[in-house]
């Protein structure tokens, strides 16, 4: 419902959450923070499949997630 509610908006929005899932779901863009920096900011695809830092390699492995 709320990936619905969000697209029927046609507003950018920005959406926080601790769950990658659920980030990989409701995003087309994922931004990921560590301790307030930005760490890797991509689209979705991009994010999970060719992450260019090393600790969001390590983000995406601990969370078992496959975008």
């Amino acid at each position: 419902d709320l990936r619905q509610i969000l697209s029927d908006l046609k507003k950018t929005t920005m959406y926080v959450t601790h769950d990658l899932v659920e980030a990989s779901i409701l995003g087309e863009q994922i931004l990921l923070l560590f301790q307030g920096r930005i760490e890797e900011a991509a689209a979705k695809q991009v994010f999970f499949s060719q992450p260019k830092k090393e600790f969001t390699k390590k983000f995406i492995q601990s969370q078992k997630v496959i975008g």
